[in-house]
């Protein structure tokens, strides 16, 4: 699930390195069906991705 997340991001425009990112028992499959289709655009999902993850940079 690692990669798979990473690979995602890391191909996304606002997305421009992710490090490192934390999955917990928290995380839905709505989430994950986000992440799999590409969508980083909705708040909800950066939000979730900012506070699951460490070491991320942005690029805007």
């Amino acid at each position: 699930m690692y990669d798979e997340v990473e690979r995602i991001l890391a191909g996304s425009a606002i997305v421009h390195q992710l490090q490192a990112i934390e999955l917990t028992p928290y995380d839905s499959d709505a989430f994950r069906a986000k992440l799999r289709a590409g969508v980083t655009s909705d708040l909800t999902l950066q939000v979730w991705i900012n506070h699951n993850s460490r070491h991320t940079r942005y690029a805007y």
